[in-house]
């Protein structure tokens, strides 16, 4: 359900951690539904390629996901309503080392973002990348 902000309607978001193949999508829509959340902010996804988008789909919903490359674990996703018409934004300089997610639904831009703890990238480069992709968005 969406709420209004300053005379604008804002997704309602929900954030959620961790998504495996094994019951946890049942239980995401089941979720969704009670929480009457517009969009599903998940963390921690831990999906690969061989996680088809058709094993994981709910029901009125678009599911837009980000996974980690060539190491275990990570990743993120994002489940919005289909009537939100969402759509997937990439920074021109697009760098897959980032677990980052940008979405647009509904004219708002929702960002989902995994840090993980021993990264293979410094904490300096991660926020340079997150400015960079914020100066395009606004430009």
């Amino acid at each position: 359900m969406s709420i209004k902000l300053l005379g604008y309607s804002v997704p309602s978001i929900s954030l959620m951690q961790q998504l495996s193949p094994n019951h946890a999508v049942q239980q995401l829509a089941a979720d969704l539904a009670s929480y009457e959340s517009d969009i599903g902010v998940i963390t921690e996804t831990d999906l690969k390629s061989k996680h088809t988008d058709a094993t994981l789909s709910i029901s009125g919903y678009t599911l837009s996901r980000r996974d980690r490359q060539r190491r275990r674990g990570g990743g993120v996703a994002m489940y919005s309503r289909c009537i939100l018409q969402p759509t997937v934004w990439t920074h021109s300089a697009d760098d897959p080392t980032y677990e980052l997610l940008c979405v647009l639904a509904a004219g708002v831009f929702i960002g989902a973002l995994y840090h993980q703890p021993r990264a293979q990238y410094t904490t300096q480069s991660l926020l340079n990348y997150i400015e960079a992709c914020l100066d395009e968005l606004t430009h």
